[in-house]
């Protein structure tokens, strides 16, 4: 996820004159050099055959092309000083955007030392460019007074030739003053080429920069998109958490809620059994009691017709009775199943007779306690 940030390493400049960046001379300095050479040409044709006159006419003519070339000259190094002014303005704006985009690139360590190294390079060479521009500037104020200078002697020389010096020192001088245009010719294309040399380092120094910028971007770009994702995830996982910690709420509420319906469930079953344990001792009472009912109107019957008629009859309504309290036995046991309604019954009856028997014998014992304690 991280773009490797990769620095284009900037040309070694040498820090000496400019004159040894220079190759090929410029055009302007082609011209020049064509026209004297032409002007020597025609003075090499004459030769010694020259009379003074025409050796005054071409000393005239040399140094009208002097004070040509010294006008073009200081046009040129006008035209440089201005070049190098904006170029020094286009350093101090460059500078300080590398300054500025090395501030605002301290966001992580590792960013913020590939960046300082990169803008280390950058300034280490805007130091240079700015060091060789001095010296360049420096170059050409010393060409300059030498072009002054040249001007002055030109201006002597003639004075001289006025003068009438004689011929041969003439041409010697007119020869010096023309190689020292030459050489000066030769310094200032140097000046220009080195310049041009210049600005097409810091052009590929601004493009560095912007490559540096763009590479920045992309990185903050991938930087933010990252911190929407991780910005997502956290949400996500705190959602998560919520929604966990709810259904461990819930399921806590649910398993209380079970063993409450569970402890109530008991409950229930426990006391529904304890109601049919009642109810079957009351129906085996019952039972109990009718069949010593039965038993007793077998006895009654074989003592007597009418009161076998009458214990039928008796029967007769004790068994429509019990029909009846078997239909609502039924009723409330919900069992259709006589035999099991009987059973039921009967055990019922039978407790229910152990437990009147025993009511009835601590009821003895209790009237006899109260006898005794009435006695006492």
């Amino acid at each position: 996820m991280n773009p490797q940030v990769s620095f284009q390493k900037a040309p070694k400049v040498q820090k000496g004159s400019a004159a040894a960046l220079v190759k090929e001379p410029p055009n302007d300095k082609a011209r020049m050099k064509v026209k004297s050479d032409e002007l020597y040409g025609q003075h090499d044709k004459s030769g010694d055959d020259l009379s003074e006159d025409e050796v005054r006419k071409v000393g005239k003519q040399q140094a009208r092309q002097l004070r040509k070339f010294q006008s073009e000259s200081n046009r040129i190094l006008t035209n440089q000083r201005e070049a190098i002014a904006r170029i020094r303005l286009e350093n101090e704006t460059l500078r300080q955007k590398i300054v500025d985009a090395s501030n605002s690139q301290r966001k992580s360590e590792s960013e913020a030392r590939k960046t300082n190294e990169a803008v280390s390079a950058l300034m280490n060479v805007k130091f240079e460019v700015e060091e060789m521009i001095e010296k360049d500037l420096g170059e050409l104020d010393n060409l300059r007074k030498q072009g002054r200078k040249t001007a002055a002697l030109v201006n002597e020389l003639l004075l001289k030739d006025k003068a009438r010096v004689e011929d041969r020192e003439l041409e010697r001088e007119a020869l010096k003053l023309e190689k020292q245009i030459h050489y000066m010719e030769s310094k200032s294309g140097d000046t220009i080429a080195g310049n041009k040399k210049l600005r097409a380092l810091i052009d590929e120094l601004r493009m560095d920069k912007l490559n540096v910028c763009q590479k920045v971007a992309a990185r903050r770009h991938a930087v933010d998109h990252l911190s929407l994702y991780a910005a997502q995830l956290v949400s996500i996982v705190n959602a998560y958490y919520h929604e966990r910690a709810r259904a461990r709420m819930l399921c806590s509420y649910l398993i209380d809620e079970g063993g409450r319906e569970a402890e109530d469930f008991r409950k229930a079953m426990a006391e529904l059994a304890n109601r049919i344990e009642y109810h079957e001792r009351v129906m085996q009472d019952r039972e109990d009691e009718f069949r010593r009912a039965l038993a007793e109107g077998e006895r009654q019957a074989n003592l007597a017709n009418e009161a076998a008629e009458e214990a039928r009859e008796a029967e007769r309504r004790r068994h429509q009775t019990l029909i009846e309290t078997f239909d609502r036995l039924m009723h409330v046991f919900g069992t259709w199943d006589v035999e099991e309604l009987v059973d039921r019954f009967l055990a019922k009856e039978e407790q229910n007779t152990v437990q009147q028997r025993y009511l009835e014998a601590l009821r003895g014992d209790a009237a006899a306690i109260a006898a005794a304690l009435a006695a006492l």
